[in-house]
């Protein structure tokens, strides 16, 4: 399973890729032809490893995880991905670039594409994402995707998918 779009190579975490993530180890990095950055895994991501890891075994991969965004070079960019599988048919998508990958488009690249392939599914109706309200990056990207903001709740702001056309991001069109 991978996805590909004009700038970036984007797959699911597997048991290999957290091992590495979690060694922090260049030669396991190696045999997945990824070329590691410093700055990933970063601590959120990192202390969810484990998470990822029991779902993947006990459910294989299903492209309702995590998956690693990588450069045409196969440099890490970032990570996004689905939290779970679909409850009544909403899914949760999530994301984060690399601090030093950001202002490039990189995310609202990859979050069309994964949004691409999650519309694709039969369990999918509706796509969610969640955003800290002082997160202006993040705020301005699911906006520039095609999500709507429904609520706020706290310092939590809440968004849906807005069916549009999102083909022009998998062409590496647009920021």
């Amino acid at each position: 399973m991978q996805i590909d779009t004009e700038r970036l190579c984007i797959l699911p975490f597997t048991l290999d890729l957290i091992d590495a993530a979690e060694r922090n180890d260049p030669t396991m990095y190696e045999r997945l032809r990824i070329v590691p950055d410093r700055e990933w895994p970063e601590p959120d991501l990192k202390n969810a490893l484990p998470v990822f890891r029991a779902e993947i075994a006990r459910e294989g991969v299903t492209g309702f995880g995590p998956w690693i965004i990588l450069g045409r070079q196969r440099e890490i960019v970032g990570s996004a991905g689905f939290l779970g599988k679909p409850q009544d048919g909403v899914v949760e998508i999530g994301f984060g670039i690399l601090l030093g990958k950001r202002r490039n488009g990189y995310c609202a690249e990859a979050i069309s594409a994964l949004i691409n392939w999650g519309r694709g599914q039969p369990a999918v109706r509706r796509i969610i994402a969640r955003c800290e309200k002082n997160n202006p990056a993040s705020r301005h990207a699911l906006a520039k995707i095609g999500f709507t903001l429904v609520r706020e709740d706290g310092d939590l702001l809440e968004w849906v998918f807005a069916e549009k056309n999102v083909d022009s991001h998998l062409k590496g069109e647009g920021g």
